[in-house]
């Protein structure tokens, strides 16, 4: 008895994961955690974005690329330092920490309006 109410519990449960609208960009678009039009440093804990353009020196934007901070790359702010101290963010399945003048550098807006 009680194994049949457990396993119609999982059924149940499956049905509301399958029937619920996917991670898609409409559906990361409308997260208050999804923001646009500011760059990386402007990122509070959580907040995430998109990789639009990347501005500074060719050689500060060439060390950005070969982090793997690419165009359309989706970033998320794990955590920030005090008093002006790095930024540790999650590209590309893989954690890094950027100076705050770096993440300043970075600036994200939607994937629909790239150039």
């Amino acid at each position: 008895m009680f194994a049949q109410a457990a396993q119609a519990a999982l059924d149940a449960q499956q049905n509301r994961e399958d029937e619920a609208p996917s991670n898609s960009r409409k559906n990361l678009q409308r997260n208050t955690s999804y923001r646009r039009g500011v760059t990386l440093d402007q990122l509070r804990p959580g907040e995430c974005g998109t990789v639009r353009r990347l501005l500074g020196s060719t050689q500060g934007r060439l060390r950005l690329l070969e982090m793997g901070m690419t165009i359309g790359t989706h970033v998320r702010v794990l955590r920030t330092a005090a008093f002006g101290g790095p930024i540790d963010v999650l590209l590309r399945g893989y954690q890094l920490s950027l100076r705050r003048d770096e993440a300043a550098c970075i600036y994200l807006d939607d994937e629909i309006d790239a150039p």
